[in-house]
């Protein structure tokens, strides 16, 4: 069986990143995820993460994987893109699907929680200037 690896880097369109990987007013492309695939030294970590399309900051349309390196969980140092099947074999069967799920999941329970917040706050707010 072939390792995770080894399967990564035999089907690596190295030379590639994104062309795009910038927001305005919260609509654009972002790097989305991490899954760890392989360690290299003591300290560096080259993993899987997704390029996608975003509005509000949640992830809408998934564009493509890319083996990055992430030093700080801020920055990317790209080493090159993926193909989706290559990913499907890393992650198995609907795994890829499952990890895609998981962050647009993540994401729109994020921004429901900050309009939960705000809502609260505003709530508070008012509640104390009319009593006051």
């Amino acid at each position: 069986m072939t390792s995770v690896w080894g399967v990564v880097n035999a089907n690596l369109m190295k030379d590639h990143a994104p062309t795009f990987l910038r927001t305005v007013n919260t609509i654009g492309c972002r790097m989305y995820g991490f899954h760890p695939v392989v360690r290299v030294g003591d300290e560096r970590v080259l993993g899987l993460s997704l390029h996608a399309f975003c509005v509000l900051f949640v992830p809408l349309l998934p564009l493509a994987w890319y083996l990055v390196e992430t030093p700080d969980y801020q920055s990317y140092r790209f080493h090159g893109r993926v193909p989706w099947a290559a990913v499907k074999q890393v992650l198995g069967n609907g795994g890829a699907w499952r990890m895609v799920g998981s962050i647009f999941g993540g994401m729109i329970v994020a921004q429901m929680t900050f309009v939960v917040v705000v809502a609260g706050v505003i709530a508070l707010m008012m509640r104390i200037r009319s009593c006051g």
